[in-house]
């Protein structure tokens, strides 16, 4: 069983929705995210990826490189980057259904750990 990781909010622009953290930190410098939000019973807004990024950009408060269009893991989304003198931080925010999962990796450098976490993505049926 996969550990339900913490529970977390994110207030965007449609309103507060619910969800769960999952972290990892190697090498003391890269760290790996995936945030998982959760519609419920409502109904998520169209541009649910875009307030998302809209949302870390204003958490991190650094300038963001325009929302480009993708399609990973067999969802839609959204990808940006954004650069502090310290990090490189690489976000994908795709949405399935009613959930939305938004997936950030982040090094002092960009390398193959970072291109490996987006590349494993995938989501698996319940057990």
């Amino acid at each position: 069983n996969q550990p339900m990781g913490a529970p977390t909010s994110r207030e965007l622009a449609s309103g507060t929705w619910p969800g769960h953290e999952w972290m990892a930190i190697t090498q003391g410098r890269q760290k790996f995210t995936v945030e998982a939000l959760y519609a419920g019973d409502r109904t998520p807004p169209d541009r649910w990826p875009e307030e998302a990024r809209d949302a870390l950009i204003r958490e991190r408060n650094l300038p963001a490189s325009p929302a480009k269009p993708i399609s990973a893991a067999g969802l839609p989304g959204v990808e940006f980057e954004q650069k502090s003198p310290h990090a490189v931080y690489r976000t994908r925010c795709l949405r399935a259904a009613t959930n939305l999962y938004c997936l950030t990796a982040s090094a002092p450098q960009w390398n193959a750990d970072q291109d490996r976490f987006f590349r494993s993505f995938r989501l698996t049926a319940p057990k």
